[in-house]
This record gives structure tokens, C-alpha cells and sequence, in this order.
């Protein structure tokens, strides 16, 4: 009797290792029915207005009818299904799906990352990635200098410079305002800018900064003092 159940007992966890093997077997098979690859966006960094581009390279391993969504998620705020087509797949032949371009909007900030899924007609997902990690801000950067480092009352200094965005491209339009014993504005000459003040003679003697402050369309904006 006991050498029976043994052998019993042997017998039925050779089965359950046997059940676990295909369980394994069937869902490894499941995840490589589907496959997205993506390309872009192509930038670490992108600024509020700037258009987000990206497309993915879609295969099933059978026919299939389905849609293809896409979501863009940050640290905070979120964009949801900002793209939705329908995907007709031919078994095993990969398809390129173009996504419609996003602009960054006010709202969304932090780290992000597109995600794009593949659902049957009964919105069940078949396959879900995502793209590589991207920040997204409103930071703008003034890089500036002053012509003199001192002068009198009455006497005249020049600021010059210029202002990037996030991925340190020139930003190309924008107006700046300068503080200086008063508010004085200026604009962007592909991406550069230049002002002259004339202090007043009866301006204090000491030390004294010049704040810089930028704008655009957008929203984006920066700040510095010299």
C-alpha cells in the first residue's frame, strides 16, 4: 500500500510539472503573437508647443481586424488616446503606422513616455509598449552678458544674448523684459537679442542687477539675473 502511494504520489506531481510546463508554454507563445516596435521621438527634451512625432511597426501572428491606441503619460498630466486607428494585419507581416503629431500643450510636465497598445475589435489588448523616457517643460534658458562690469550715473550699458529652449536650440521668437530702475522690453531676432540703457544721473551708487525675464506663445518662460 505504501509503495502504491508512492507511486501515486509521484505520478501526480509528474503531472503538475507537466500542467505548469504547457501553462508556460502556451503564454510564452501568447506574448510573441504580438509585437510593436517604435521609433522616436527622437529628443530627451521637448517644450511646451513643440510637435512630438512618433510611429510604430505593428505584427500579429494571425489576421486581424483591430485598433491601435496611443496615449502620452507624464509625471503630471496625461494626454489619453491622443491617436486612435483602425489596424488591418495580415498574418505575420509587419505594418507601419504613422502617428499623428502631438503638440506639447500647458498641462503636461515631468517625465514622460508614449504608450501605444493593440486591441482586438473587443477592445481586448493584445499588445502594449512604450517609448523610451522624455521630459517635457516650460523652462527657458537666457544666456547673457553685460558690456561693462561698472559704471557711473548717466553713463550707458548694453546687455546682449541669447535664449534656448530644452533641447538648447535658439529659441526664434519671444520678448524680453529687462529690470533696470524700471521695466524696459525687447524682442528676439532669431533667437538673440541686445539693449542699451542709459542709466539716470541721479541712479544710486552700489550694486545693482539686471533681472531678465522671457515669454512666448506657448507659455514657456525663463528667468536670470546679472
Amino acid at each position: 500500500i505504501i509503495k502504491y502511494l508512492y507511486k501515486k504520489a509521484r505520478l501526480n506531481d509528474m503531472k503538475k510539472r507537466l500542467m505548469i510546463i504547457v501553462i508556460l508554454i502556451l503564454v510564452s507563445i501568447s506574448f510573441a503573437r504580438a509585437e510593436i516596435t517604435l521609433e522616436g521621438p527622437g529628443y530627451t527634451a521637448f517644450n511646451l508647443g513643440n510637435m512630438l512625432s512618433i510611429s510604430a511597426n505593428v505584427r500579429y501572428a494571425n489576421s486581424l481586424n483591430g485598433r491601435l491606441e496611443t496615449k502620452l503619460v507624464c509625471t503630471h498630466g496625461n494626454q489619453d488616446s491622443y491617436f486612435v486607428t483602425p489596424i488591418s494585419l495580415q498574418a505575420g507581416i509587419s505594418k507601419r503606422v504613422e502617428v499623428s503629431e502631438l503638440v506639447i500643450q500647458q498641462g503636461l510636465n515631468g517625465d514622460c513616455n508614449v504608450i501605444v497598445e493593440l486591441l482586438n475589435n473587443a477592445r481586448q489588448s493584445l499588445e502594449r509598449t512604450q517609448s523610451s523616457k522624455f521630459l517635457i517643460t516650460d523652462e527657458l534658458k537666457i544666456d547673457g552678458k553685460l558690456n561693462r562690469a561698472s559704471l557711473n550715473p548717466g553713463e550707458k550699458i548694453e546687455l546682449t544674448g541669447s535664449v534656448r529652449n530644452a533641447r538648447g536650440e535658439k529659441l526664434r521668437n519671444g520678448n524680453l523684459k529687462l529690470l533696470l530702475g524700471g521695466e524696459f522690453f525687447t524682442s528676439l531676432k532669431e533667437g538673440s537679442f541686445g539693449y542699451e540703457f542709459t542709466l539716470a544721473k541721479d541712479y544710486k551708487s552700489g550694486k545693482h542687477e539686471v533681472n531678465a525675464e522671457i515669454t512666448d506663445e506657448f507659455g514657456n518662460k525663463g528667468e536670470t539675473l546679472y
